[in-house]
């Protein structure tokens, strides 16, 4: 597992945060955000991209009431 795998998936896991909300907040599909998750040896996996991993360093900073307060899409 890569390290921004395992620094996004401990962050999600913190904050309660799913893959489909994520892919809400960061305007992108849950088939990309999926895509980050899967076993490398798939031939769609992919690595997260910096600014995701980014993303949920400050998410995790926000109150939990903030975190649900943010719009989406």
């Amino acid at each position: 597992m890569s390290e921004a795998r395992r620094e996004l998936t401990m962050l999600m896991e913190e904050t309660k945060t799913t893959q489909r909300r994520l892919a809400d907040l960061l305007g992108v599909s849950y088939t990309t955000v999926n895509r980050w998750f899967c076993v490398a040896t798939r031939s769609d996996a992919l690595d997260p991209p910096f600014y995701a991993v980014n993303f949920m360093r400050a998410y995790i900073q926000l109150n939990p009431r903030a975190r649900d307060g943010l719009p989406v899409g």
